[in-house]
């Protein structure tokens, strides 16, 4: 899912983490396609994970906006939304489930500011 603003200065969406550091920018050929950010926030292809490896999901935005990491947990004993903490068996591709996806949309649109309107949703 991609989330836009109406001027377009901001394309965000709910990454999936891995444990290096690269993120999730689509899925192709059953497996995540990553990407990792250079010092200067340049992106730099990365190759392509098994989304099931992932470590959690945080928002992202075009801008450098990185929002904090929704890790996943071991257990449903220790999932515990409040604290960002997910249980959760993703699939190849690494989608966050819905209810972190909506958590991260929300995160998103906060960090835009009250003057910023979204107009699309696009999976």
């Amino acid at each position: 899912m991609v989330w836009a603003t109406v001027d377009c200065a901001h394309e965000g969406w709910a990454a999936a983490e891995f444990p290096d550091g690269r993120v999730s920018v689509g899925s192709e050929h059953g497996g995540t396609v990553v990407v990792r950010w250079d010092p200067e926030g340049e992106t730099k292809p990365a190759g392509l994970l098994d989304g099931r490896d992932a470590v959690g999901w945080r928002a992202v935005c075009e801008c450098g906006w990185r929002g904090p990491l929704w890790a996943r947990v071991a257990t449903l004993a220790e999932h515990d939304a409040e604290r960002r903490h997910v249980y959760a068996d993703p699939s190849p591709y690494g989608d966050a489930p819905d209810d972190v996806e909506d958590a991260l949309r929300r995160e998103w649109a906060d960090h835009l500011g009250p003057s910023t309107l979204e107009v699309w949703s696009e999976s």
